[in-house]
């Protein structure tokens, strides 16, 4: 029995799907890597300051919500691009946080950074909240460029019309 040729375009949905699928696990295992990397990079970088987090004072405060507004801004990248580019696996930001949050708990617990388990459990805590709430706002800004996009391609003339919209003004 032999089938017609069909061009690429009249592929079934099913097949279209998969081949989404695929490209999504790729792309959702170079986060989680890449999560793990960034995570242990800015441990590296900041590790000097992690003993100020045990401070009483308002500057042990302010270094943990700098560690916490630094792992917020991180995660709300990672989640910002990976929501903006496939509607797959919606949550799977809520992972690259907790991925990303990781290396710093762990490094900090096997270097001994900490004279007390509880400044480790509250430092886990914040940047565990941080890194969350970051993903959160990152699917949010991600869904909405995603639907831009899709509206820019489903209406070409629209995103040339808005790229410079006074073009008119400037004719002589």
């Amino acid at each position: 029995m032999d089938f017609p040729y069909q061009p690429p375009h009249a592929l079934s949905l099913p097949v279209v799907i998969e081949t989404e699928k695929k490209r999504v696990t790729g792309r959702a295992f170079a986060y989680t890597s890449g999560a793990l990397v960034v995570g242990v990079l800015i441990y590296m970088l900041t590790n000097t300051f992690l003993f100020y987090t045990e401070r009483p004072d308002w500057i042990g405060t302010l270094v943990l919500a700098g560690y916490g507004l630094i792992f917020m801004n991180v995660s709300f990248v990672l989640a910002r691009r990976f929501t903006g580019k496939t509607a797959l696996f919606h949550l799977f930001p809520y992972l690259t946080a907790f991925l990303l949050i990781i290396p710093t708990v762990v490094l900090s617990e096997l270097t001994e950074k900490f004279s007390f388990q509880r400044s480790l459990l509250i430092l886990a805590i914040v940047l565990m909240a941080s890194s969350a709430l970051g993903a959160r706002f990152g699917i949010k800004k991600g869904e909405v460029r995603r639907a831009k996009r899709q509206a820019e391609k489903n209406d070409p003339a629209l995103s040339t019309d808005l790229k410079r919209p006074h073009n008119h003004i400037s004719r002589n």
